[in-house]
């Protein structure tokens, strides 16, 4: 067992829901050592934390932690960090290397840089350090990967929460390849779609295993179904856009040869249809997760003053009501629905569907409940999950809803 660093994405609590689900659906034994502001502190297995970073959408890097102390202030953290023993590190090391230092938590951080070029020198190690621009004391993981520095160099991260950890990179996010099947595929919807990083925190948050089947009954082009199928997982997808169900077997078509993937029947298993009557379509308690993005609202040109933003919730919570209805339905018990519905900025609040409500009056609570993947873990936080930018109009709530047994 060892620890690990896990660098969070933007939206911090997302990020952690979608680690702890991943770890639960692989049933790989793990705990919480910590919550940072924006890392979290994870003790598993060693090999198999260093490999998932692929797998996770809300995850910027992964680390090993290779010391960790209790911080006090920074004078004697220093001096605590010049005592340690890096021999075992450094003789892991080239013996010319360029290295950099990302700092969370700590702004008086270079003289840790400077202790570790001092360091390496020590021990006969030419090192060339990445200098990083002022206004930030981390590297992007765009650097990481163009530098090399989670493999052939290194990268090593200070962060401080209760306590200060020492770690050292061993895995980063790749966003080049989310990009590619973004807006490399032949068939966009750039106001519409979701973004494939999005997708698959989503798919992990479902808990959908490699070999289930996963329907999206509001599929557009296929974002949420093409990170599905990346991990292996069966696929249904409905739109009542007979445009949007071209164009979507246009991109599986486009993904399976890019990634030498076999998708077959792509006639059978992409169909137009009303996702308002999925037993019409699908036997009912068939499906082993739903992830799904439904429509949204319309598109704004300027953010909504708050009786617009009320009316256009007023307007969509029915279609929500009688659209989730029909997932529980073709759900197997047990399982997950993941669901975005639409909110906004309202004065200092945030407004949206309550989606909650609509969970309790299906068969008066019997039959599904909303389901928070970190309550268990006594981690504090806004809920439910929200996804967005300040830039946005319409924001994305995150709903998961599980099916009663």
């Amino acid at each position: 067992m060892k620890d690990f660093i896990f660098i969070l994405g933007k939206n911090i609590d997302l990020s952690i829901a979608e680690i702890v689900s991943y770890l639960e659906k692989k049933k790989i034994k793990f705990t919480i050592v910590e919550k940072g502001t924006n890392f979290l502190i994870i003790r598993s297995d060693e090999e198999t934390c260093e490999k998932i970073i692929d797998d996770l959408g809300g995850t910027i890097k992964i680390g090993e932690v290779l010391y960790a102390f209790e911080f006090k202030d920074i004078k004697t953290s220093e001096m605590r960090f010049q005592e340690l023993d890096f021999s075992q590190i450094f003789s892991e090391l080239p013996q010319k290397l360029l290295f950099g230092v990302s700092s969370y938590g700590i702004r008086k951080w270079k003289t840790f840089a400077k202790i570790l070029k001092k360091k390496m020198k020590e021990y006969g190690i030419k090192s060339s350090y990445f200098n990083i621009p002022k206004e930030r004391s981390w590297l992007t993981h765009v650097e990481v990967i163009k530098k090399g520095m989670a493999k052939d160099s290194v990268e090593f991260l200070i962060c401080r929460g209760k306590n200060l950890y020492i770690g050292k990179t061993v895995g980063v996010h790749n966003p080049f390849e989310f990009q590619k099947r973004d807006v490399g595929r032949p068939y966009q919807r750039t106001i519409f779609s979701i973004p494939p990083r999005l997708a698959r925190i989503m798919i992990n948050l479902s808990k959908v295993e490699k070999g289930e089947l996963l329907l999206d009954p509001f599929c557009g082009i296929g974002s949420i179904l093409q990170e599905a199928v990346l991990f292996g997982i069966k696929i249904i997808g409905i739109d009542i856009d007979e445009k949007c169900v071209k164009y979507c077997k246009k991109n599986l078509e486009w993904l399976s040869q890019e990634y030498r993937l076999d998708i077959e029947n792509l006639d059978n298993i992409i169909v137009k249809g009303d996702s308002l009557d999925l037993p019409s379509y699908l036997q009912k308690n068939s499906v082993d997760a739903i992830v799904t993005e439904p429509y949204l609202g319309p598109p704004l040109k300027r953010k909504p003053k708050k009786h617009d933003a009320m009316q256009i919730l007023k307007e969509l919570n029915g279609f929500y009501g009688r659209a989730i209805r029909q997932m529980v339905k073709v759900l197997k018990p047990g399982k997950r629905i993941v669901i975005v519905s639409p909110c906004f900025r309202v004065g200092k609040e945030i407004k949206g569907i309550d989606i909650k409500k609509i969970v309790k009056g299906i068969e008066r609570g019997k039959k599904a409940r909303i389901v928070d993947p970190l309550s268990k873990y006594g981690i504090k936080h806004k809920f439910p999950f929200y996804d967005f930018e300040q830039r946005h109009k319409t924001l994305r709530q995150i709903n998961v809803i599980e099916k009663i047994k």
